[in-house]
């Protein structure tokens, strides 16, 4: 069940019709998803290490950001006294829905998400932020900065801007059905994130994910 439908899809004509592709392309996959191998490997890493860098609370507000189909949703619901989580693929949080029963789930465009400011005590964010074009991306940071209390936490992972895929990748492009992706350095990640946070540790996750762990500054 999806519990609300907030609002279209923000930003300019590119924007809005690259964030209409990955829709697509989103609702289109969503069912077979979570079968992908390389995801499940990844996934073995990388949902335990978010939860560790996270520590949920049993009284905690959280909000996830481009929850898709539920690799984190259905282990952090529970773990926290009130779990949101969004994503625009309506497909995919119909999938979501079966793993995290208690969760809110919103079908939203997270980078314009109506959230209340100062209402969570947590933001995550799983392999989103990379699939935003930049505007929207700074636009959704500066809004996850401001639905946290003060001192909030943030826990994301992104795409991880190796050696490896400097010589035999790109920075940017897309995946099939036109996903647009961006991958990040430690350093690009950090200043991405320093205006609104204060990054504490941005970590490698299986050489594929950056890990980051920041405070509302």
């Amino acid at each position: 069940m999806v519990d609300f439908l907030v609002g279209g899809l923000s930003g300019g004509e590119q924007e809005r019709s690259l964030k209409q592709s990955e829709m697509g392309a989103r609702d289109a996959q969503a069912h077979r998803y979570d079968r992908m191998l390389m995801l499940r490997l990844l996934s073995a890493l990388e949902i335990p290490a978010v939860l560790r860098a996270l520590r949920p609370m049993p009284t905690d507000a959280i909000f996830e950001a481009g929850c898709g189909t539920g690799r984190l949703t259905g282990a952090l619901a529970s773990r926290c006294g009130r779990l949101v989580a969004a994503d625009f693929s309506v497909g995919s949080l119909l999938v979501c829905s079966e793993k995290a029963a208690d969760a809110w789930l919103v079908a939203a465009d997270v980078c314009r998400a109506p959230l209340r400011r100062g209402a969570f005590d947590a933001v995550v964010s799983c392999q989103c932020i990379e699939h935003l074009p930049p505007e929207g991306c700074s636009r959704a940071i500066a809004s996850w900065r401001g639905a946290l209390k003060p001192d909030g936490r943030l826990v994301l992972t992104a795409y991880h801007h190796t050696w490896w895929s400097r010589l035999f990748g790109r920075s940017e492009g897309f995946h099939g059905g036109q996903i647009y992706f961006r991958r990040f350095t430690p350093q690009v990640l950090r200043e991405l994130l320093e205006p609104d946070f204060r990054v504490e540790r941005i970590r490698s996750i299986g050489c594929y994910v950056l890990l980051a762990s920041a405070r509302a500054a």
